[in-house]
C-alpha cells in the first residue's frame, strides 16, 4: 500500500517544515553564539521557547482546533518572536552591566525599561489576531489561536528575569566580566 494524493503531500510538507524549524533554530543559535561569545547564554534565550509552544498547544486544545500546517507554520514564527523579545531584555541587562551596575540593578533596569514595551507589543499582536481567530475560518483559526496562546503564555509566564537571576546569581554558572578598578572609577566620575 502506498500513500498518495493529499495525504502524501501533507506528510511531505510536514517533514519539510520540521527541517525548516530545525535549520531556523540552529541558525539562531549560531548567530547568538557569535554575538555573545559564549555557548551557554543562547541556551538561556531558548529557555523561553517551550513556554510559547506549550501555550500554543494549550489554546489549540482548549479551542478544539487541530494542529495542522498553519499551526505548525505559526510555531516557527513564534520561536523567532519569543527569541527576539528575550534578546531585547538580555541586551539591556548586558548594557547595564557594562556601565558598572550590579546584576540585581541590571535586572531591575531591564525589567522596568524593556518589559513594558515587550508586553505592549505582545498585547497589540494578540488583540489584532483575536478577530481573525474568532471569524477566520478553518484555515486561519489554528494559526491565530496558536500565535495568541503562545505569545500570551510566553510573555506572561516566561520568567526571563527569574531565569537570568537564577542561573547567573544563585548558581553562578555564567561568569560575567568584572570591570577593572580604573574603569569603575571612570564610570563613577562620569555619572
Amino acid at each position: 500500500m502506498q500513500i498518495t494524493g493529499i495525504a502524501a503531500s501533507a506528510q511531505d510538507g510536514n517533514s519539510q517544515l520540521k527541517t525548516v524549524l530545525f535549520i531556523c533554530i540552529v541558525a539562531i543559535y549560531i548567530m547568538l553564539v557569535i554575538q555573545c561569545g559564549i555557548a551557554l547564554k543562547p541556551l538561556l534565550v531558548f529557555a523561553a521557547v517551550p513556554y510559547g509552544v506549550c501555550g500554543a498547544f494549550a489554546v489549540l486544545y482548549v479551542m478544539n482546533r487541530s494542529f495542522g500546517f498553519m499551526a505548525f507554520l505559526d510555531i516557527i514564527a513564534l520561536v523567532g518572536v519569543i527569541v527576539s523579545h528575550v534578546i531585547v531584555l538580555f541586551d539591556f541587562v548586558e548594557n547595564a552591566r557594562e556601565r558598572g551596575e550590579s546584576m540585581r540593578e541590571s535586572l531591575l533596569y531591564a525589567g522596568i525599561m524593556r518589559l513594558r514595551p515587550v508586553m505592549i507589543t505582545a498585547g497589540a499582536t494578540i488583540m489584532a489576531l483575536l478577530p481573525l481567530a474568532i471569524h477566520g475560518g478553518s484555515l486561519w483559526q489554528p494559526l491565530c489561536y496558536a500565535q495568541v496562546g503562545g505569545l500570551a503564555f510566553a510573555t506572561v509566564v516566561t520568567p526571563v528575569l527569574v531565569l537570568y537571576s537564577f542561573f547567573v546569581l544563585d548558581l553562578t554558572i555564567i561568569k560575567w566580566k568584572q570591570l577593572e578598578q580604573p574603569q569603575m572609577r571612570q564610570l563613577q566620575t562620569a555619572g
